[in-house]
C-alpha cells in the first residue's frame, strides 16, 4: 500500500503531462460510476490501449471513483428512472431496444443509463479539475517540501546519492 502511494507521489511530480494524468482519472470515473459489465466500459478499454493514459493513476483512482459510485447510486437511478419513464423519449427507447447493438448496451436498465449520463456530464469539470490539481500540487507541495531543510539535508547526504542511483539503475535495467 505504501509503495503504491510512493509510485503515486513519484507520478505527480515525474515530467508528465497533467493532461494525460486527468485523462485517466476521468476514464477511471466513468467506469467506476457505471455498471461494470457494460458495452461503453468496452470502449473505456479500447481508449485506454490506444490513447496515451497513465495506466497506474486510472487503477489508483478506480477505488476512489467506485466508492463514489456507491454514493452516487440511488441520485444515477433516478436518473435512469426519469430519463426511462420520460414520455417524449419512449419511441427513442423502442426503438433502440429492437436494435442488437443498442439491447447490448443495457440502455434499459435505470442505472446504466443514468450513471452514463452523469458520469458524462462530470467527465469535462473533473477533467478541468484534475489538471489544475495537479498543476497546484506541482507549483505548490513540492515546493514547499523541497525548501524544508530535512529535505535539503537528506538529498545532500551521500545516503541519498547512493539511493537514488541505486534506484534508477533498477528502473533501467528493468
Amino acid at each position: 500500500m505504501l509503495n503504491g502511494f510512493i509510485k503515486f507521489l513519484k507520478l505527480l511530480n515525474a515530467n508528465e503531462n497533467p493532461a494525460q494524468l486527468a485523462g485517466a482519472i476521468v476514464l477511471s470515473m466513468i467506469m467506476a460510476l457505471t455498471p461494470f459489465w457494460s458495452l461503453h466500459n468496452l470502449l473505456v478499454v479500447l481508449m485506454l490501449c490506444v490513447l496515451r493514459i497513465n495506466l497506474f493513476t486510472f487503477f489508483a483512482s478506480f477505488p476512489v471513483w467506485s466508492g463514489i459510485a456507491w454514493l452516487l447510486d440511488p441520485y444515477s437511478a433516478s436518473i435512469g428512472e426519469g430519463l426511462l419513464l420520460n414520455d417524449s423519449l419512449q419511441a427513442l427507447w423502442a426503438s433502440m431496444y429492437q436494435s442488437d447493438l443498442w439491447r447490448l448496451a443495457h440502455f434499459n436498465n435505470t442505472l446504466t443509463i443514468g450513471s452514463l449520463l452523469l458520469a458524462s456530464v462530470l467527465a469535462v469539470p473533473v477533467y478541468i479539475v484534475s489538471v489544475w490539481l495537479i498543476k497546484r500540487y506541482r507549483d505548490t507541495v513540492v515546493a514547499w517540501v523541497n525548501r524544508l531543510h530535512i529535505v535539503k539535508a537528506l538529498k545532500a547526504s551521500s545516503w541519498f546519492q547512493k539511493l537514488s542511483s541505486a534506484y534508477s539503475v533498477a528502473e533501467v535495467a528493468r
